[in-house]
């Protein structure tokens, strides 16, 4: 979101899904002075909301209320976003918005697992073991991505027979992660928690 305005306190943003569900993005926020504008993004993942000067509110920042509420919802119709000033003594420009939804596709099917498939353990710290039995000699990919779909691991190994790897996901911070394993054709995802 990207708003012009001489004094951000005079605002409150809520997003709409097609459903009528609403979202709080920000009720008059930054009280302190003047703040002008905003250019953030909103996320429940990030920062918890710190008035700056100007822009008053920058980078990705956590909503006022959870933006899970729209979990689980259909997507698909007209999104809205709705902001409102509490006073008309100034004014203010919406210069530009943005949606970016994430799906998740089913994470595995059954007739596509590995023989004597396990990951372990889960929940982890991001160290965790990948253990499968192969049916073919082709090459073992694994690819971690993060909820929001960034990847952030992507490594490749020979097939020897049975596959055992333990793998340390580097300055990974708490969340889901999706865990894909792959052997030629056959392919598997799996979700693990980091604490």
């Amino acid at each position: 979101m990207n708003v012009t305005h001489t004094w951000i306190n005079d605002l409150t943003a809520t997003l709409i899904s097609p459903s009528g569900t609403e979202v709080q993005l920000y009720a008059r926020p930054c009280t302190d002075t003047a703040i002008k504008n905003i250019n953030a993004a909103f996320d429940d993942a990030g920062i918890a909301l710190v008035c700056g000067t100007n822009p008053g509110i920058s980078g990705t920042v956590q909503p006022k209320s959870a933006l899970s509420a729209f979990n689980g919802l259909n997507s698909t119709g007209t999104w809205t976003l709705k902001i409102s000033d509490a006073f008309n003594q100034d004014g203010g420009i919406l210069n530009s918005w943005s949606l970016n939804i994430c799906t998740l596709q089913p994470l595995s099917v059954e007739e596509n697992a590995f023989q004597n498939f396990v990951l372990f353990p889960n929940p982890n710290q991001g160290n965790f073991t990948i253990q499968f039995n192969p049916s073919s000699s082709n090459e073992i990919v694994i690819l971690v991505h993060d909820i929001m779909g960034r990847k952030i691991l992507n490594n490749r190994y020979p097939n020897r027979g049975q596959f055992s790897q333990n793998l340390q996901l580097e300055n990974a911070q708490s969340g889901v992660y999706l865990v894909t394993v792959q052997e030629g054709e056959q392919r598997v995802v799996k979700r693990i928690v980091i604490e």
